[in-house]
């Protein structure tokens, strides 16, 4: 079955098309790579697909159901994660409190901030580190733990 289906999408800032009637389909487990210029559409199109920015046309299909109208914090809900471009933690928390607000869906699963340590070794001394003080890789692999805390199926990563 297929677990996230984009068909169509157009989207943009204004009068500027960033994207122009994009489809593809991801099946469970599957693993789906963008690559393209600066400016190509790709940020925008993630951005889309996790609800964070809307189309101006086309239908995004989560596990068969019509997720196009849901807003971000829905989709996260469903299980679709974005770490966005530029990571944006929250600088006056710790590592670890910033992990805790991914899991902010309650959804069930494997992650956990043991888990999602043995993963991403790293994090584990910072876990009491205000985040402020990482240094870029270090807010990386945390923007991508937070995000893995949400127990997400299909986890969008932008600018890796």
């Amino acid at each position: 079955m297929t677990l996230l289906e984009v068909s169509g999408i157009t989207a943009g800032y204004g009068d500027s098309r960033a994207v122009t009637d994009i489809s593809l389909a991801v099946d469970a487990g599957q693993l789906l790579a963008l690559v393209g210029a600066n400016g190509a559409g790709k940020s925008t199109l993630l951005r889309v697909i996790a609800g964070a920015h809307r189309p101006t046309s086309g239908i995004i299909r989560y596990r068969g159901a019509d997720a196009t109208a849901l807003r971000d914090f829905q989709r996260n809900r469903l299980g679709i994660s974005l770490v966005p471009e530029g990571r944006r933690l929250f600088a006056s928390m710790t590592v670890r409190d910033n992990l805790l607000v991914g899991a902010g869906s309650r959804r069930r699963g494997r992650w956990s901030i043991d888990s999602v340590v043995e993963a991403l070794p790293m994090i584990g001394p910072l876990l009491g580190r205000n985040a402020s003080r990482l240094s870029g890789g270090q807010q990386q692999a945390v923007a991508i733990g937070r995000a893995l805390m949400s127990n997400p199926d299909v986890l969008l990563l932008d600018e890796v």
